[in-house]
């Protein structure tokens, strides 16, 4: 197959899954804001998202080697698994339609003939819908960029198709004909994605309106972001268990693999601690509401203000503001590697040359690729509070008994601390398990765990590589929750 076939492929098959996807995550979104535990339930539908789709694949890549059908379909698992959470996430931090529920429904009841039809088709274009495009749109790039899936279980995919023949010897002259036609694809799909969101928060304000919801949607939402754990995070650990006796047993016998396994495990860990505080702290000065010190506090308007970032004059330059804000997303947007192949072209420049034996351009590559992700996690962060707590809050802060202020203190750290330090753990694991980008960028010497992980488990299935791979996957998830535990033992011993 050629890679303009593969591209089309690929193509053709995010695009079906991801406007498959659409009314699943609608109508979910619509059920755990509902709920009586929304956080809860959000975060049991986003895990899977979180999940290394690099060791699920190799989970199921015993089942379907030598078919490939089965391998497509089992691609097709597993992007679904990933892009639900993303369009769930995307619309519950995206502004509500430009139309209430009520002006839809006096739409269809002025509906008379064919032309009431297609005023009241106008409308559903220009609210659900307009709303919905974001959704369909990222999670559209999800699938689009998967590379890891389809390479480990031989699924079709243009970025397998272009990392593959990078290994065997492609240059960089070569490549950019190769990356041109998936980039008009991505940059037309960002394009509808802004027109969306263009002005709409001119239209309306931020705040969702109440919806009445029917119990029984409620809890079938909650059902399914159970199950979705369920299918994309226990199942895969409990298939993973049944080996992790012998491998242990192999890796306790052979102390240098496990010193070269932490090795490269700290190479990798610390370029995506660089990468996720320099994405995170960039994304927090480049938003316009940023996180910042309150004013007065018996001035409520500018408390809000100051809280949501939407101060009158900020109002009045949101178009500007988005439009830049976009434009300094666009590149991460293209994925890990195309923005990979782009960063290892500007360091072959001779002036830059010797920057080349250093992790600054894996650095820098991961940073660029993490921003959109920080752009969105900081949206969520300065979202999920109310601004009227927040108020509530600092007043508490200058009460003069103590009891009232350590309250105070306990709220605000776990309503602004303890939710960054999540956020930014969440983006160094995203730029640890980065493959792409470590795979062209990494310097001699400075291996990532991942990168020889996927080497190996194109081989086979053994038992000896699931337990590197657990150890590999869990060592970052064990540091994040002891930061976190510390974090939230901090929240009891402040003032």
């Amino acid at each position: 197959m050629s890679f303009a076939a593969s591209c089309d492929w690929t193509l053709i098959r995010s695009l079906m899954l991801a406007v498959a996807a659409g009314p699943l995550c609608w109508t979910c979104e619509r059920g755990l804001r509902a709920s009586t535990r929304p956080t809860l339930w959000l975060a049991l539908i986003v895990l899977p998202f979180l999940f290394p789709e690099l060791l699920l694949s190799y989970l199921i890549a015993s089942f379907v080697v030598g078919r490939p059908w089965r391998a497509e379909l089992a691609c097709d698992a597993i992007l679904l698994l990933r892009c639900v959470p993303v369009g769930v996430l995307t619309l519950w931090i995206s502004p509500p339609s430009s139309l209430s529920s009520a002006a839809l429904h006096l739409a269809w009841l002025r509906c008379r003939g064919w032309r009431g039809l297609g005023a009241w088709l106008r409308c559903y274009w220009f609210g659900p819908v307009r709303r919905m495009l974001p959704a369909v749109g990222l999670m559209f790039l999800v699938n689009f960029q998967e590379f890891e899936a389809a390479a480990i279980l031989g699924a079709v995919s243009w970025t397998d198709r272009l990392f593959t023949q990078h290994a065997y010897g492609l240059t960089l002259a070569a490549s950019t004909p190769f990356l041109f036609r998936p980039l008009v694809i991505q940059v037309v799909v960002l394009a509808f994605v802004g027109w969306s969101l263009l002005r709409r928060d001119a239209e309306r304000g931020w705040d969702h309106e109440v919806e009445l919801v029917s119990p029984r949607l409620v809890r079938a939402a909650e059902v399914f972001a159970g199950a979705w754990c369920f299918v994309g995070v226990v199942l895969p650990l409990l298939l993973l268990s049944r080996e992790l006796v012998m491998g242990w047993t192999w890796l306790v016998r052979q102390p240098q693999a496990v010193a070269h396994l932490f090795a490269e495990i700290g190479s990798a860990g610390l370029v995506g601690l660089v990468a996720g505080l320099l994405a995170w702290n960039a994304a927090r000065w480049m938003l316009p509401s940023g996180d910042r010190e309150a004013p007065d506090c018996g001035d409520v308007s500018a408390m809000d203000a100051t809280f949501r970032g939407l101060t009158p004059p900020a109002r009045k330059s949101m178009t500007s503001e988005s439009l830049g804000l976009a434009l300094v997303c666009l590149p991460g947007l293209c994925g890990a590697l195309t923005v990979g192949l782009a960063v290892l072209q500007v360091s072959t420049w001779s002036a830059l040359r010797p920057l080349s034996s250093t992790p600054v351009w894996w650095v820098l590559a991961s940073t660029i690729w993490l921003l959109p992700r920080a752009m969105l996690l900081q949206l969520w962060w300065l979202r999920s509070t109310e601004p009227a707590a927040l108020h509530l809050v600092h007043l508490l802060r200058e009460s003069p008994h103590i009891a009232q202020r350590q309250q105070a203190w306990r709220r605000w750290w776990a309503w602004r601390v303890e939710p960054q330090i999540a956020a930014v753990g969440v983006l160094c694991y995203w730029a640890y398990l980065d493959l792409t980008s470590a795979g062209l960028l990494a310097p001699p010497g400075m291996a990532s765990v991942v990168v020889r992980l996927y080497n190996f488990m194109h081989n086979g299935h053994s038992a000896a590589l699931s337990m590197e791979a657990t150890v590999a996957m869990c060592v970052p998830v064990i540091a994040w929750g002891t930061v976190l535990l510390t974090a939230r033992l901090g929240r009891w011993g402040g003032r």
